[in-house]
């Protein structure tokens, strides 16, 4: 998948978009990641990296967090292989939109892997910002039996 930073017709298009957010980002600042993490609370933020994507039909955003007071941070991608990411619930089992979550904590990497198979979704309620939930393995390796299980995780970025 080749990356290209947004045109200006694009980022236009994605402001427009973005200043019509619902609340399903809400309840937390923007630039900042939350969720449970089996059973414990984390919030991440402090240094962020939103990149948004605009190549031929494809468009998505990759956010990262890194939490500098902990290490742990989290980065959510999420592409759309027809060039329309629109307000709703996506599955990383569907083919046509590429979704990759991926989680370090206390020095333990976690990620669904891009590999359409775990039970993962990202709710998009505006184009920055939405929910999240399900399970993400160690090395990304889902015959691992260490696994982290995310709920009630939200998002909420800023396009600089």
């Amino acid at each position: 998948m080749k990356i290209k930073l947004l045109s200006l017709t694009a980022l236009i298009a994605l402001i427009a978009f973005s200043s019509c957010k619902k609340s399903s980002g809400s309840g937390i600042a923007s630039g900042e990641i939350s969720a449970t993490i089996n059973d414990s609370s984390y919030t991440f933020k402090n240094v962020e990296e939103i990149e948004s994507l605009h190549s031929g039909s494809e468009l998505g955003f990759i956010g990262a967090i890194l939490d500098s007071a902990t290490g742990n941070g989290m980065a959510i991608t999420l592409v759309s292989e027809g060039g329309s990411l629109q307000p709703k619930t996506y599955l990383d089992t569907d083919t046509a939109t590429e979704m990759e979550i991926e989680l370090e904590l206390n020095g333990v990497d976690y990620s669904n892997a891009f590999v359409h198979l775990s039970p993962f979704k990202v709710g998009l309620g505006g184009y920055l910002q939405g929910t999240f939930s399900g399970k993400l393995y160690e090395g990304g390796d889902s015959t691992s039996s260490t696994v982290a299980v995310v709920s009630n995780g939200k998002f909420n970025f800023s396009l600089y």
